[in-house]
């Protein structure tokens, strides 16, 4: 049972190690913060002056909205390269260092998931696709590695 908690333990670690590396060394932008002119104001009460400044403030919003999804699909990008790496050194030493492997493989699918909820979270369908075909084709290719390739090895 302790090897289970550890491994578990050791796969949400590395998930949240890989997240928080990625928004410490890759930040997001922010969106600019509403000009004291439109904040408290009622959009049809507002003057030219103050419909204006809505505007481009809006215009601002927009531009802020489409760096965060390019941001979100570079580190979706980032997270996906990281989780197969993981996963792939959870593979290597599955039969050698079990608790610990299963702890990558864990920490791998975690992050894993981490990049798919941003990919999803993106405007862009076709990357929602892609992203879930990564997706699809690791999980088949880690239980097909894992559980099949290993069960045949041990004559299981």
């Amino acid at each position: 049972m302790l090897k289970i908690v550890y491994s578990l333990f050791l796969g949400v670690i590395l998930a949240i190690f890989v997240g928080v590396g990625i928004s410490a060394f890759y930040q997001a932008p922010e969106y600019p913060e509403p000009p004291d002119a439109i904040k408290y104001g009622i959009y049809e009460d507002q003057t030219e002056e103050q419909k204006a400044v809505q505007r481009a403030y809006d215009q601002q919003a927009e531009a802020a909205r489409e760096r965060v999804e390019a941001h979100d699909r570079n580190v979706s990008i980032i997270a996906t390269v990281v989780a197969v790496l993981l996963l792939a050194v959870g593979l290597v030493y599955s039969h050698k260092i079990d608790v610990i492997a299963d702890g990558f493989l864990l920490g791998g699918i975690f992050t894993l998931l981490y990049s798919m909820g941003l990919g999803l979270a993106s405007g862009d369908e076709m990357y929602r696709f892609l992203i879930i075909s990564v997706g699809v084709a690791v999980a088949i290719a880690l239980g097909y590695w894992r559980f099949v390739k290993t069960e045949s090895k041990t004559g299981r």
